[in-house]
């Protein structure tokens, strides 16, 4: 099998975008689009159902909460830390969870590959205007 140096090219760029957009380089609604496939993956759903976890509020939560979401035992779900001592976080991650939902274009319903598509497709137009702005 022979590979063209477009094929190599676009590979090496696809690895690139994504590589930024896990980073967060690209910013931050394509970092919680990363992070959400990567929760999808990682469920224990995932065995069961083949990898067809579909996109729900509670993992677009988990995604861009981060580490102000924990689990708790005792309660049996999902807490957030308290709003006294991480207000503005919070705050950040309400208005990132809007982003993603509206880059998605819902909140209920995407498979992991149509979210890595839509993170795709924001890694390139993020990358365009890099390059369009230097």
């Amino acid at each position: 099998m022979t590979h063209t140096n477009t094929d190599l090219r676009n590979r090496l760029l696809c690895q690139r975008r994504d590589r930024l957009g896990r980073n967060g380089s690209l910013g931050p609604t394509i970092k919680a689009l990363h992070d959400l496939a990567a929760l999808m993956e990682l469920t224990t759903l995932t065995i069961y159902r083949r990898g067809q976890r579909r996109t729900d509020y509670l993992l677009i939560t988990r995604a861009c909460y981060g580490p102000l979401m924990w689990w708790d035992r005792m309660v049996g779900r999902y807490q957030i830390k308290p709003l006294r001592t991480h207000r503005a976080e919070r705050k950040a991650a309400e208005a990132l969870i809007g982003a993603v939902v509206k880059a998605l274009g819902s909140e209920y319903g995407h498979t992991i590959a149509e979210v890595r598509a839509v993170a795709d497709r924001l890694a390139i137009e993020a990358m365009s205007r890099n390059t369009d702005a230097a």
